[in-house]
């Protein structure tokens, strides 16, 4: 082995280290960033990223019916009532004519 090569696998052995020791804390910088950016974020609700309390999220108070669909109770649901109505009508008719 020359003395070159020496010099050259000494000079490898102190970059590679020194490269390596880089990558690391760029990736910690990276990973010390995006914490940051998800701490800030804490502050917007999850739901609907708008900045209020958690417990005071807009979504919450909105109500869909498993029926049509629509911004309301089920309850409410005027659909509910007409096939409430058409199964009165039919038990009715059951009661009375026995089919």
């Amino acid at each position: 082995m020359t003395r070159t090569e020496i010099g050259s696998l000494l000079e490898n052995f102190k970059t590679n280290p020194l490269s390596t020791l880089g990558t690391q804390v760029d990736v910690l910088k990276t990973k010390k960033k995006q914490e940051e950016e998800e701490q800030t974020m804490l502050i917007f609700c999850p739901k609907c990223r708008k900045k209020h309390l958690l417990q005071e999220c807009p979504l919450d108070n909105i109500h869909v019916c498993g029926l049509c669909m629509e911004n309301h109770v089920i309850d409410d649901c005027p659909t509910l009532k007409v096939l409430q109505g058409r199964l009165i009508r039919r038990n009715s008719r059951i009661l009375l004519y026995g089919t």
